[in-house]
């Protein structure tokens, strides 16, 4: 109960403020689960039952909130490319499978996956072809 009562109004208001811009359904959970604890001074096992999360998660929010702010336990955004090859080298690597397809060939996904895998040397996911390949246009043939 003693990290309830460092909160003060100014914290509240902050958390009010951030449920009610949030789109996300997980982290207005987590503001909820804070708002319930500080505000209602509801005990962790009523916020549990209320919100879905495990007691243990719920007070580490709290200890994390009260440590770091709002920061530390909002959604963080991924950004950036994280693909393993620009969109240059992704035209490069797949005009040998488009000149065989080109030819009258079947080529596979599957096929052009295990390819994909040894020349970035990932374990991508089969779904990684198929983004790759929309984004170049692909249609499946037939």
């Amino acid at each position: 109960m003693s990290n309830i009562k460092k909160c003060t109004r100014q914290q509240i208001e902050e958390i009010e403020k951030a449920m009610k811009s949030t789109k996300s359904k997980n982290e207005y959970r987590r503001l909820q689960c804070l708002l319930l604890r500080i505000q209602q001074k509801m005990p962790l096992q009523q916020v549990s039952e209320i919100v879905g999360f495990n007691k243990c998660y719920i007070s580490k929010l709290l200890s994390l909130y009260l440590e770091n702010g709002l920061d530390a336990i909002m959604d963080k955004p991924m950004g950036g490319n994280r693909r393993n090859m620009t969109f240059e080298e992704e035209e490069e690597f797949l005009k040998p499978f488009l000149e065989r397809r080109n030819n009258g060939e079947n080529v596979t996904a599957a096929e052009i996956l295990q390819h994909y895998r040894e020349v970035t040397g990932t374990n991508s996911a089969s779904s990684t072809i198929y983004r790759l390949l929309e984004r170049h246009n692909w249609k499946k043939s037939g």
